[in-house]
């Protein structure tokens, strides 16, 4: 992994000062973050670093700057003196990529900053906080979280280096641990709060390495998209587990749908068939396509299991023109994935006349990018029964399409999300989930 990262830093600067070439400017300084407080307390919340601060060190500390200019990138540390946190850095090898210079206050982190800024044309990036500091090193102030800059630094980092595909690779085999661990206490009869532990424990992390809160719900809980409760309930017969893990910053997002023998046999058909689907649409996925036509494709699949198991009357175009994909499967297929779990850059097609269409069918898609190689992206088909959206499509002109009935006898069930991270390659792709799935 050393030698990774030591090509990682060595490229994305020099891709760096390229861009700042580009704004006529020649230094970059990126804050870690400020620390934050509930409000009318003293206790600190969770610290995350500023994504683009991670981009270049996996450093996880506050108040940190990072200036790329001429030579070496230079990484100012805050190592105060204080018994009450453990503040110290250990010297780690990765830090042989940086002059590293350890300080014991904000101030004079600021100080030093500034002198080295001094004949620079720098732009800084940085939270609320630290850019109001900014502007007494920045000479010009356009040039604190410049948009252009911060644009130009997000399309750098939709294609992943060696290394990145590394930590989310090893995100990926840390989390599937955790699920592994966690299907076999739902089997058990383990309730939501104790499935959630045992994901913990079967990945050997703590709350600080998850990239986003763990969903752990059972039965009619899976229809709640981001369900965050975790209750004492146990004796489930479906479990729709979303976790994930970091690696040096990087995060997995893996979602798997189990359901217990003996369970509604329709429901375990339609786990099934949506698994098969997200393989084949997994495998769609090169160089080329765009997201807009996957998820496309995503809405027919869904159509033609719903219609198969008699849910819906029709499948097919007709049945996304009549909205009866939507009450059923009302997110989107995917999302770039990185430092950050909905990662930066998801967005590049200015001319979509060819894609007019589609975009006029799915006008909320955080997702719309014609893939290429090195992106990384999740594929999350899901199939849910939701009472809010089903309540709007009984009074929907096609209520009269679906099988009420039926949808009644699957409510208690929730739903079925399977979710992959996979990486476009030259030719094809990569399925960096799936190779740890061995259980």
């Amino acid at each position: 992994m050393n030698n990774l990262f030591k090509k990682h830093v060595i490229s994305v600067v020099a891709n760096t000062k390229l861009a700042l070439k580009k704004n006529k400017l020649n230094t970059l300084v990126v804050h870690s973050g400020t620390p934050d407080y509930y409000a009318f307390d003293d206790e600190e919340k969770l610290f995350r670093p500023l994504t683009h601060f991670n981009y270049f060190s996996p450093l996880t500390k506050p108040e940190c700057l990072l200036v790329i200019g001429s030579g070496k990138p230079k990484l100012f540390i805050l190592e105060p003196a204080d018994y009450w946190y453990e503040r110290s850095v250990k010297k780690e090898s990765w830090m042989e990529n940086f002059v590293v210079t350890k300080v014991e206050s904000t101030e004079k982190i600021w100080e030093k900053v500034k002198i080295l800024l001094s004949s620079q044309k720098a732009s800084f990036i940085g939270d609320a906080s630290s850019a109001e500091k900014a502007r007494n090193i920045i000479a010009d102030k356009k040039n604190i979280n410049n948009q252009s800059v911060i644009e130009a630094l997000n399309e750098l980092r939709t294609q992943k280096t060696d290394y990145e595909v590394a930590c989310i690779k090893e995100a990926n085999k840390i989390a599937m641990a955790g699920h592994k661990a966690a299907k076999k206490k739902f089997l058990e009869g383990g309730t939501e709060k104790d499935i959630h532990n045992v994901f913990s424990l079967g990945a050997n992390i703590t709350e600080r390495d998850f990239p986003y809160g763990v969903i752990s719900a059972l039965n009619e809980k899976g229809a709640i998209l981001h369900y965050q409760n975790k209750r004492d309930v146990g004796r489930g017969k479906v479990l729709l587990m979303d976790a994930g893990a970091k690696v040096n910053g990087y995060a997995s997002d893996i979602t798997r749908t189990w359901v217990k023998p003996g369970t509604n046999k329709m429901f375990e058909t339609i786990v099934k068939r949506l698994n098969i689907l997200q393989l084949d649409l997994c495998n769609k996925i090169k160089p080329g396509v765009t997201t807009l036509v996957l998820h496309h494709e995503a809405h027919l699949g869904v159509a033609k299991i719903l219609q198969d198991a008699g849910i819906i009357k029709i499948s097919g175009e007709e049945a996304i023109k009549a909205w009866l994909t939507f009450p059923f499967f009302p997110h989107g297929l995917g999302h770039f994935l990185g430092i950050q779990t909905h990662d930066v850059g998801s967005t590049n097609i200015t001319d979509n006349s060819a894609l007019k269409n589609l975009k006029t069918i799915y006008p909320k898609l955080r997702t719309v990018r014609r893939l290429e190689e090195r992106n990384a992206i999740t594929v999350e088909p899901g199939i849910y029964f939701i009472p809010i959206l089903l309540g709007q499509l009984k009074k929907h002109k096609s209520s009269k399409l679906v099988n009420w009935k039926l949808v009644e006898t699957l409510l208690p069930y929730g739903g079925v999300r399977i979710e992959d991270n996979v990486l476009v390659t030259k030719n094809g792709h990569l399925n960096l989930t799936r190779p740890f799935e061995n259980f």
